[in-house]
């Protein structure tokens, strides 16, 4: 019965990791398509002058 036991446990992780693991991948693919949509002119303003005020 003990056999069993560590078995449910066992699954449980693989679940659990499994789980992680497909949260992790959706928020990464999000990100992606996040990053390949055209900045508005205001943002494009705004990453343009923290490229200028990193550089001097």
């Amino acid at each position: 019965m003990e056999h069993l036991h560590w078995s449910y446990r066992e699954v449980g992780l693989l679940v659990v990791f499994y789980g992680v693991l497909m949260m992790w991948w959706i928020r990464g693919s999000k990100r992606k398509q996040d990053l390949a949509k055209p900045l508005t002119e205001k943002e494009f303003a705004n990453c343009l002058d923290r490229i200028w005020a990193r550089d001097f």
